[in-house]
């Protein structure tokens, strides 16, 4: 993944790590949909069944924001779509935050809150403002 190979690079230094994550990240942001969410699957007919995935937005939206600036700006465009169109962080009403998510359960797809999609979305968020906490980072 763009996120994976972007905190192996953090880690390492070793620049095919780096090269991995930038080459993932144009093939993603050419699949986009212009809302910068993605299908569940990007190779899907062209009649599709609309599912999207907010939790993968969000995961790759946090691997953009550790690359250069070109692909941060990116990040935050992910980032600012998922809290203005998605987030139901203010409501109290909902099982959680970063609602289609893709998930399969028992051989069928589904769109939900998960753990995942509200971890990273919220990891992302921080990232877009200027707080990265290291979170993966493992101290040594």
């Amino acid at each position: 993944t763009i996120y994976g190979f972007a905190l192996l690079y953090r880690r390492t230094g070793e620049r095919h790590y780096l090269e991995l994550a930038e080459n993932l990240a144009r093939y993603f942001l050419d699949q986009l949909n212009p809302d910068f969410i993605p299908a569940w699957d990007f190779k899907l007919p062209g009649g599709d069944d609309g599912l999207i995935d907010t939790s993968a937005a969000a995961i790759a939206a946090s691997g953009l924001l550790e690359l250069s600036p070109r692909f941060q700006g990116f990040g935050k465009a992910i980032v600012w779509s998922l809290l203005i169109n998605h987030s139901r962080a203010t409501d109290p009403e909902t099982e959680g935050i970063l609602p289609r998510c893709f998930a399969r359960e028992e051989g069928v797809n589904r769109q939900m809150f998960t753990i995942w999609g509200d971890y990273v979305y919220l990891e992302a968020l921080l990232k877009a403002t200027g707080k990265d906490y290291g979170l993966w980072d493992s101290p040594d």
